[in-house]
């Protein structure tokens, strides 16, 4: 077969300037696609060099190379789960074979630094925990962090929200602990459209829809 009506694969190294990628990032992934998932390729590669790639940005970039990642992604019948019996080795161990020596990058950020996550526009901080799946720092919302550090853990069901909806205001006046279902319905309601000053009215709402649910729920037992 010719492989008629496929575009070419460009050549690697590259012949001038890449429009995406710089060549270290590029190496970078060209010699860890074949170890990780585009989603966690995505995470290492913004990890270390600062970035927002998404995995649809690797994807596209290892395909038109044409490297070879050597894995095949469908599940299968009885296979063991990636991380079955890894707690405390290999992948789940910070720094235990996820680079080989020389690769890694200068301009990996320190713990603390901050970057905007091009997914949902959420301000995220390098912390010293780890990240399973990949054995990296873990980037969490910097709101988060800041609503955790006053009151305890986020409980189950729960997520912290802006109170005014603007992403950017991180002060914890500015957060409030809302519950999943609650969020949902208030989403429903159009909450992120809605003026900042009528915020609080949807959110008190959404609340008293949420309860009035529960009690027709358990009434109806």
């Amino acid at each position: 077969m010719s492989g008629k009506g496929k575009a070419p694969r460009k050549p690697w190294p590259p012949v001038g300037k890449l429009r995406t990628f710089t060549l270290e990032q590029g190496e970078f992934i060209r010699t860890h696609c074949s170890d990780y998932t585009n989603a966690e390729l995505a995470d290492l590669v913004n990890e270390n060099f600062g970035t927002s790639f998404t995995p649809t940005q690797v994807s596209s970039f290892i395909s038109n190379r044409g490297f070879h990642t050597g894995r095949d992604t469908t599940f299968k019948k009885g296979q063991r789960p990636w991380n079955d019996g890894t707690k405390g080795q290999g992948v789940s161990r910070p720094n235990s074979g996820s680079f080989k020596a020389g690769i890694i990058p200068k301009s990996r950020r320190p713990i603390g630094s901050e970057r905007i996550d091009s997914k949902d526009g959420y301000t995220i901080v390098k912390t010293a925990e780890i990240n399973p799946k990949t054995g990296m720092p873990w980037w969490r919302p910097k709101h988060v962090l800041l609503w955790e550090h006053h009151h305890g853990p986020v409980p189950p069901g729960h997520n912290v929200q802006f109170i005014d909806g603007d992403r950017s205001n991180i002060v914890i006046e500015n957060l409030e602990l809302i519950n999943k279902a609650v969020n949902a319905i208030r989403n429903k309601m159009g909450f992120s459209r809605v003026e900042s000053e009528l915020k609080p009215l949807v959110t008190t709402t959404a609340k008293l829809l949420h309860a009035t649910y529960k009690r027709k729920k358990e009434n109806e037992k």
